[in-house]
Order: structure tokens, then sequence, then C-alpha cells
């Protein structure tokens, strides 16, 4: 995780082209999971360094299509979404977003997440 912040947005992309990696971690990367796989931890990741501090507030629109409702357990919730909908589909999304939102994303020393400023900032 060091190195992704200290990368900054140059580690978004990296992140983006695992999110079909399904090699499994050595051990579930979060308690009560039975399996975690490369690309969750890339999905889990890119939602963290988007939300805000609040644990609410996601800062990345575009990506409505990736959160339907479920009201089962996490690991439950995750896995159904991607026999229903795919790894490709959730990069697809976040390759899309990415490309029409990248020259607005910026650090929010704050929120400590990435934010989108009304216009486009230079690097």
């Amino acid at each position: 995780m060091d190195q992704i912040i200290a990368d900054g947005k140059n580690a978004i992309p990296i992140l983006i082209s695992q999110l079909r990696d399904t090699r499994p971690t050595k051990e579930p990367i979060y308690d009560y999971w039975s399996l975690t796989t490369a690309g969750d931890i890339a999905y889990f990741v890119l939602n963290d360094l988007f939300t805000g501090s609040d644990w609410k507030t996601f800062n990345m629109p575009g990506l409505e299509l990736l959160n339907e409702p479920c009201d089962s357990y996490a690991e439950d919730c995750w896995q159904r979404f991607l026999k229903k909908h795919g790894r490709k589909f959730v990069q697809d999304q976040w390759v899309a977003t990415w490309k029409k939102n990248k020259d607005r994303v910026y650090w929010d020393d704050k929120e400590r997440c990435f934010r989108l400023s009304p216009k486009a900032k230079a690097e």
C-alpha cells in the first residue's frame, strides 16, 4: 500500500490492469473470507482509494453498475456479482471511467483519498 500511495495516480492503471487476475492469495486478506485473488485485492484497493474518510463517499462517478444491492455477506455478494457479470465487465467499467476522468483525478490529503476536480489538473 505504501508503494501504491507513493506512486499516486500512476498506480491506478496498474491496479485496473490486475482486475482480471484470478491467482489466489496465500491466505484470504479479509477475516471470514474463504478465498481472495489478486484481482479481488486490486478491486478493493481501487474502491478504498476513491472512498472518502467517512467510508461512505465514493469519488469516482461512472461505476454505479458495479454496486448492485445485495443482502448477504460481503464475500457472497462479490462472488455472486462476478458470476453474473464477470471480471472483464468490472475491468471494462474501470477502464472506461478512468479514461474519462484521469485528467481530473488528484489526491486529497485531508480526505486521504483520490477525488475529481471540476476541471482537468496539470500533472
